[in-house]
C-alpha cells in the first residue's frame, strides 16, 4: 500500500533539530527527503553530540531517519546550478538558518519559485521573519526562555529560571513545521500554488502553552507558575503519588463528578460527603487530603490503584522511566516503537509515528544517512543528470 506522502520530494537543508524533526516526519510518512549537506563537514549535528561507545549518534539518527544525504558545495556556481535544476523537479524544500542566509546562498525562496512556481518553500525560523530580532540565531534553550517555559517551570517572575529537560522548542517547533508543510500540500492540490511557508521556535512555544498565553492575555497579572514547583497543581487529585514499593504514578482527576468514584475506587465512600473535602474548592490545595492520600497510597502497590481508579474511569497511569516506557506492552501493541533494518548498524528499535493510518501506512523505513551517501543516486535519478556528469563534480569538487 502506499504511504500517505509517497511520490512527494523534497530538498532538505536544515540542520541539528529544529525543522530536521519536520523533514523526518516527512519521511516517516513517506516523502522522499534528500537531506543537502556540505561535502565534508556535513550537517554539525553528527559529529557535535555526544555519541554512544559504539559511535552511535541517537540525536543525529532520531532526526534524520529515512532520508538520503547529498553533498554539494553551494559556494560554487555549478553547486547551486544544481540546487537550481533540483528545485525543479521536487515539491518541497525546507530550510532552518539562520534568517537571510539562504538568500545570501543564491537558494532562498525568491531564486528557487522563480524555477518552480508550485514549489513550497519552508522556513522554520527562530524568532518570524519580521520585526527587530529576525535575524537572532535560536536554538532550543533561547525559545523556550522566551516562550515563557522557564519562568513557569520556575514558579514566576523573581525566581530562578528552571529550564524544561526535553527539548520542547527544537522538538514541537519540528512537528508545527511538519503541519505546516503537509498543511501547504493539501492547498497546493486543491489550487495549483506552491508558497513561502514560515513557522518559528518562539510560535510553536506560543502554540503549546495557548491556554497560559490566552489566560495572560484576557486577565492579566497571572504571569506565574500554576502550581508550586514538582507538583501538576493545587488538586490533590491531580497530582502524583508513591506506593509502598517506592513505584509512582499520576492522577488526574480534575472534573468534580468523578469524586464520587474516586472515593469508592479508594475504599473510602465517607469523603464524598465530608464537608472537608465535598466541594472541589474545598480540595483545592487541601495539605489534609493530600496527606491521607499519600499516606494511603503507600499501602497498595501502583497496578492495585490504577486498576481500581481506570475501572471507574479515574485518569491515571504509571511515571515510567525511558527504560519503563519502551518496555510497555502498550507501547509494542501500537507500534510506537518499532524495529528498522539499518545498513550500518543492521536491525535496530526506533521511535515509530504518532499517527495510524488505515488504508496508508506510515513509519520509518531506513536509519539516517551517512555523509554523502546518496549523491550519485539523487543526481543521476531526481536530478537526471549523467554518470560522466557526476565524475566530472567529483573532480571539480562541487560534490
Amino acid at each position: 500500500m502506499p504511504m500517505p506522502l509517497e511520490g512527494i520530494k523534497v530538498l532538505d537543508f536544515t540542520i541539528w533539530q529544529h525543522g530536521a524533526y519536520g523533514a523526518t516526519m516527512l519521511a516517516d510518512l513517506g516523502a522522499e527527503v534528500v537531506k543537502v549537506e556540505e561535502p565534508e563537514s556535513g550537517d554539525l549535528a553528527r559529529w557535535y553530540i555526544s555519541q554512544s561507545p559504539d559511535g552511535f549518534n541517537s540525536y543525529f539518527q532520531a532526526h534524520n531517519r529515512g532520508k538520503k544525504s547529498l553533498s554539494v558545495n553551494l559556494k560554487h556556481p555549478k553547486g547551486r546550478g544544481i540546487i537550481y535544476r533540483l528545485a525543479t523537479k521536487v515539491d518541497v524544500v525546507t530550510e532552518n538558518y539562520a534568517y537571510g542566509v539562504m538568500d545570501k546562498l543564491g537558494v532562498g525562496y525568491k531564486d528557487l519559485a522563480s524555477l518552480n512556481p508550485r514549489l513550497i518553500y519552508a522556513s522554520a525560523t527562530a524568532f518570524g521573519s519580521r520585526g527587530p530580532i529576525a535575524h537572532w540565531r535560536g536554538m532550543d534553550a533561547i525559545f523556550q526562555a522566551m516562550g515563557g517555559a522557564m519562568v513557569n517551570q520556575g514558579g514566576g517572575p523573581g525566581n530562578r529560571p528552571v529550564p524544561v529537560a526535553i527539548p520542547i522548542g527544537d522538538q514541537v517547533g519540528g512537528m508545527i513545521f511538519a503541519q505546516a508543510i503537509i498543511t501547504a500540500l493539501l492547498v497546493r492540490e486543491r489550487t495549483g500554488l506552491g508558497q513561502y511557508v514560515e513557522t518559528s521556535g518562539v510560535a510553536s512555544q506560543i502554540a503549546l502553552q495557548s491556554w497560559r498565553t490566552l489566560a495572560t492575555l484576557r486577565h492579566g497579572g497571572i504571569d506565574r507558575r500554576q502550581s508550586p514547583p514538582g507538583r501538576f497543581g493545587t488538586n490533590p487529585t491531580w497530582h502524583f503519588y508513591q506506593d509502598g514499593d517506592g513505584q509512582w504514578f499520576a492522577l488526574g482527576l480534575m472534573a468534580h463528578q468523578g469524586w464520587p468514584p474516586f472515593c469508592q475506587a479508594v475504599g473510602r465512600p465517607e469523603w464524598v460527603e465530608d464537608e472537608r473535602f465535598a466541594s472541589l474548592q474545598a480540595r483545592m490545595g487541601n495539605q489534609e487530603l493530600e496527606n491521607l492520600l499519600t499516606a494511603l497510597f503507600a499501602t497498595e502497590p501502583r497496578d492495585h490503584w490504577l486498576a481500581r481508579l481506570q475501572a471507574v474511569g479515574v485518569p491515571c497511569g504509571p511515571i515510567y522511566s525511558y527504560g519503563e516506557l519502551i518496555a510497555d506492552p502498550q507501547v509494542a501493541a501500537n507500534d510506537y516503537v518499532v524495529e528498522i533494518e539499518d545498513p550500518h548498524w543492521g536491525k535496530i528499535r526506533v521511535p515509530g509515528v504518532p499517527w495510524r493510518f488505515e488504508k496508508t501506512p506510515a513509519g520509518p523505513r531506513r536509519g539516517a544517512p551517512e555523509l554523502a551517501e546518496h549523491t550519485e543516486e539523487v543526481l543521476t535519478g531526481i536530478g537526471g543528470y549523467s554518470w560522466d556528469e557526476v565524475a566530472q563534480f567529483h573532480e571539480e569538487k562541487v560534490i
